[in-house]
């Protein structure tokens, strides 16, 4: 029968026969299973865009068990053991539609990853007037002394760049005439004009936005006027900077001569002024903008990005007076400091008639 049972044994005793002249004693191991608590110390990724396909997410951890299962708030996902300190989950494209964050847990052997796990970090997707990227505002952030951010900051941060993004355009003169924000921002890629002026009874003509990289058409009282090819050249040419065309009279004219008489007849060799009865009378398409994001902005949308998000929980008092049980508080409009008002007036849009 038995006598004693530890963890690891069970201690029998029996009794032998009268016709015996001893007691054997058995001792029989047993195996011992003890379940711990897992422990999510990653995500990979930790975080995915908005509206992207179905992906395999890896969670790096401890005390993962082969009956893991990982779980997408509440809904339980297909997982597959890898090691006791690895799984994999497969995650379907829909689960992923709309920008948030998930909390990710674990359970394995009965028992419950920790609660105030990771969070999944599903991003709205970057517009093409975005300035910088939520990695480069975060890197700033933890340089300067941020607390420690997770996937659940993504969007938050996104959604400032975004924001960002649109104020630069309205405060550099680059929204539409109606007020609105463009698809694209000229400081992210080239964008297309097709824009009419008032002649400026000059050899230049100003363009609206710059810096112009490319011209597909530029009309004169309806008339086309070629390209230069270089100075001396009938024709117009993109001024260096990019802000506006200049005409050059041609000195050899060959084929180009009917051309070059209608060229002398009307204009003269300048952006010919419409008059009253002819105003916006020069039509010029072209391309302007940048084909990367210059350093300066970049930099500038960081800094402002990432002081704004520190500054979300800031009410920015200025002054409290206290006053016969009367109090008066004062709180500071914040502007953008001096150096980043210098930035925005550089790239400033012409204002051209």
């Amino acid at each position: 029968m038995p006598r004693s049972v530890t963890p690891s044994q069970m201690r029998a005793s029996i009794s032998a026969p009268p016709c015996a002249a001893a007691r054997v004693t058995i001792f029989v191991v047993l195996s011992t299973v003890i379940f711990m608590q897992p422990i999510i110390a990653s995500l990979n990724p930790p975080s995915a865009l908005s509206g992207g396909a179905a992906f395999a997410l890896v969670l790096t951890g401890s005390n993962f068990g082969t009956d893991s299962v990982v779980f997408w708030g509440s809904l339980a996902l297909a997982t597959s053991y890898v090691s006791a300190t690895q799984v994999s989950a497969a995650v379907p494209a829909a689960l992923i539609q709309f920008g948030g964050g998930v909390q990710i847990s674990l359970a394995t052997g009965g028992f419950t990853s920790p609660p105030g796990g990771p969070i999944f970090g599903i991003l709205n997707a970057p517009t093409l007037i975005d300035l910088c990227t939520v990695g480069q505002v975060k890197s700033w952030l933890s340089a300067n002394g941020a607390p420690t951010l997770n996937a659940g900051d993504d969007n938050n941060i996104q959604s400032a760049i975004t924001s960002w993004g649109a104020e630069f355009l309205r405060r550099t003169g680059n929204e539409n005439s109606d007020g609105s924000i463009p698809p694209v921002s000229p400081f992210v890629a080239p964008v297309a004009y097709n824009e009419t002026y008032d002649g400026t009874g000059t050899t230049e003509q100003f363009l609206r936005h710059f810096p112009c990289v490319s011209v597909q058409q530029a009309m004169i009282n309806g008339v086309v006027i070629p390209g230069s090819t270089g100075y001396g050249a009938l024709g117009w040419l993109i001024a260096p900077g990019g802000r506006s065309l200049i005409l050059v009279p041609g000195g050899a004219y060959g084929a180009n001569a009917p051309i070059v008489s209608a060229f002398y007849f009307c204009w003269d060799f300048t952006w010919t002024k419409g008059g009253q009865l002819n105003r916006m009378n020069v039509n010029i398409q072209y391309t302007a903008g940048y084909a990367a994001t210059p350093a300066d902005v970049t930099l500038l949308a960081i800094e402002t990005v990432a002081l704004t998000y520190r500054r979300r929980d800031y009410i920015d008092q200025a002054s409290q007076s206290m006053a016969q049980g009367a109090g008066t508080t004062r709180y500071r409009d914040w502007e953008l400091p001096p150096h980043s008002l210098k930035v925005i007036r550089g790239y400033a849009r012409l204002a051209v008639a």
